[in-house]
Parts: C-alpha cells; structure tokens; sequence
C-alpha cells in the first residue's frame, strides 16, 4: 500500500523533523507494508536532500501553495497589504488544488497523508481525487476578523478527511474537536535521544565554550517563538551575575535573509525610524548585551539530541499557542524548561515538576526561573529527571507510531 506524504514547509524545522521521525517509524514497526513517498509542496533541494539520504523517495511537484490561517501565520483583513496577501492566497487555493491532482496522477497512492492543515486546496483535491485522507494538523486555529476563514477550515476538517490526527488536545479543542478527530503526540526516538550523551565542546563546526548556564533555544528568529524576551531575559541575568558565564545556544539564528525587493526595502528603511524587522531587533538586543560573546549562533543544527546534550535548559517562550517539540526533545534528554502559559505548552510542562510555566512576553518571569537554574544546579537534575519520565510515558515513538498505523488499518472501514 502506498502512502503519499505531502509535507508544507520549504525548510527544517519542528514538522520537517516531526515528519522524518514519523516515516522513520513507519518503515520500522511496519516493515514492508506501506511504501511512502514524500512530495514538498514547496520544493527546495536542502529539504528534499535531508528526507532522501534518510533513505525515502521524494517527488518534485509543481508548487502547491498553502492557506495559511493559523496562530503561526494569519492575515489581519483591517491591514490593506495583509487583505491583499489574503485576497491572493485564496485566489491561488484553485491552482493547490490543480497542482495537487496532477501529483496525485503522477504517484497514484492508496492513501493521502497531509502534513499541516494549511494544505487546504490539496484536501479539496483529494477529496475530488475520493482517496482516503489523513490530514495531521500541528497548528491551533485563530479567529479573525469575522470568523468565516476559520468556519471554512473546520467545515473542511469536519467533511473532507477521513481521519484528523491532531499534536495535542489544545489544538484539537480550537478546531472544534472535530468527531473524525484524534490526538497523538509527536514523539521522540530514544535511541537518539539519549540523555548520556557526553555534553560537546563543538557541534558541526561551532566552539561551546564551558560555562555557568548554557541555556537552549530553538526557535531561530521566528516571531512567535518569543525569542526576543528571552534574549532581554538572558541580558538581564548577565548584568545581576557578571561574574558567571551565562550562554544561549541559538540555533537559526544564522540564515539566509530573502533577496526580493520588499524584504530589502523594509530591512533598509525600518532602522531609520527607530525601528526594524523581527530579526533586526533580536540582533540589536544581542549587540547591546553585557557579553554579546555568549550568544552562541549557528545555522539550523539536525543535531537536536547533541544541543540538548550540551546545554542546561531549554527555554521555549513562545507568545502564542503552540505545540512546543523541542520540550519532549527536552524530556527526553533528561533537560528541565521554560515555557509559556499557553495552550499547547501547558500540556508538556508540570510547572515545578520537570521545569517552570511563565507569562507570555514576561521578560522578568523567564530572568526568575534562569536566576532559579542558575543557582540551584541539584533541583535542575531532579526536574530533568521528571521531564524523562514523563516523556518516556507519553512520547515514546513506537506507542504514537502505531497509533497514526491503526488509523492507516482503519481506512478500509468507514468512519
């Protein structure tokens, strides 16, 4: 039987990673009997290079835009530029759909597993293609202005999809707890994860000097990531402890900024004013701390386990909903977090048990808890471990992977 995957994002990322994890655990617990094949709606080499030396085929389709209206992405209808970005995403769900049938011919599958919900046009085509669908949806609803864009996709939800498989409760109950609708958790292998990883003076071609607290981000420069307020939170601690070595390992924080017309234009005019995009900020904030030194930069690392191995919390700050993988990355390497009061978060961390909750943007809460870790090294152990247990319980790859198999067994009987 075979299984076409259609993946949304065009780089590496929490569902890139989530992705492979699950194909991984497909071929391993059920051999043979289901032959997957990996479509990027929005084809980059980096991302197919990194699924096919994982050992799985992937086909090049013509673009397949999404239909982004989710906490991550939305568009403000009162903005004219964003109504205009709206006006034309919607325009362009009809070629999704085209270009998704056309992918479809081409790979003739069994059934059609979706990757995010924002693939709304190649749902419609699926369901005009009546091949059986799971759609996988990893990001919480958002209102809007009027409601009738997060109406389209709960109706959509509710009708097209044989199966809707959600990442955590929250995300479900913002969709309406749709009937066809399940939660499994992303999970972690723990073979790769193993928290005896000896911590590493280097990961891939960048020095991590020893220090007092080396505190782990892995948001890059994403917006609703949060992770200006740590980096404000992070400053803040070095000015109250100048005698200890503080670092943040920032993984994408290195990156190739986008080369059209408008980005520059924004990136060249903002700072004039006072002002700056996202990322321009967070780099001020860096440039203007007490050790600008200790901000360790990368690239986006594939070495999740070796920078939980070398750091001491992780922190995940995020200013709205959302599933956080690198907390049950945390768990699993026996690390405590930080992370947000927030649907999605709330779910993975016992606040005081395997780490701490904090208000969302709250500079002074998150500079507490790293006050907290800094000097109390014994109670940092005991969370990590509490964070492991709990991960071993709820995360564990073969568990969920045999959930999301019995839902493809299931396709044969209607729902």
């Amino acid at each position: 039987m075979k299984i076409l995957f259609i993946q949304h994002a065009s780089g590496f990322g929490g569902s890139a990673m989530s992705l492979q994890y699950t194909l991984q655990g497909i071929k391993l617990y059920a051999g043979d009997k289901y032959k997957v094949v990996v479509a990027l709606a929005k084809w980059t080499k980096p991302l197919s290079d990194f699924y096919e030396q994982a050992g799985f085929e992937v086909v090049k389709p013509d673009w397949i835009d999404t239909y982004e209206h989710t906490q991550g992405v939305h568009f403000n209808l009162l903005n004219p530029f964003h109504f205009f970005k709206e006006i034309i995403q919607s325009i362009r769900i009809k070629k999704a759909l085209g270009n998704t049938e056309k992918l479809i011919d081409l790979v003739n599958p069994d059934i059609v597993h979706l990757n995010s919900v924002v693939l709304l046009g190649s749902a419609f085509a699926v369901k005009r293609k009546k091949i059986p669908l799971v759609w996988h949806v990893r990001e919480p609803a958002v209102k809007g202005l009027f409601g009738f864009r997060r109406a389209l996709i709960k109706k959509s939800l509710r009708t097209i999809p044989n199966k809707v498989i959600f990442i955590c409760k929250a995300d479900m109950e913002s969709w309406g707890n749709p009937t066809n609708g399940m939660v499994i958790y992303n999970f972690v292998d723990f073979e790769k994860f193993d928290f005896n990883l000896i911590k590493s003076t280097q990961i891939e071609g960048v020095k991590i000097p020893t220090g007092d607290l080396n505190i782990l981000f892995l948001g890059a420069v994403g917006r609703i990531k949060g992770g200006l307020y740590l980096i404000k939170a992070v400053n803040k601690l070095m000015e109250n402890y100048p005698d200890k070595k503080i670092q943040l390992l920032f993984p994408g924080s290195i990156y190739d900024a986008p080369k059209y017309f408008i980005y520059k234009l924004v990136t060249t005019i903002l700072p004039l004013f006072g002002q700056g995009t996202y990322a321009q900020k967070i780099e001020k904030e860096i440039s203007n701390s007490p050790h600008p030194e200790n901000f360790i930069k990368f690239r986006f690392v594939k070495d999740v386990p070796q920078l939980l191995a070398s750091c001491d919390i992780l922190v995940f700050p995020s200013i709205r909903p959302h599933f956080a993988r690198p907390i049950i990355e945390a768990g699993a390497m026996s690390k405590p977090v930080v992370g947000s009061r927030l649907g999605g978060v709330e779910e993975l961390i016992l606040d005081n048990e395997n780490g701490f909750l904090v208000k969302p943007k709250s500079v002074k809460e998150i500079e507490t808890k790293l006050e907290y870790f800094l000097n109390h090294k014994v109670e940092c152990k005991k969370m990590g471990e509490k964070g492991y247990a709990i991960a071993q319980n709820k995360y564990e790859s073969k568990e969920n992977v045999s959930a999301i198999i019995k839902v493809y067994e299931g396709l044969t009987i209607p729902y």
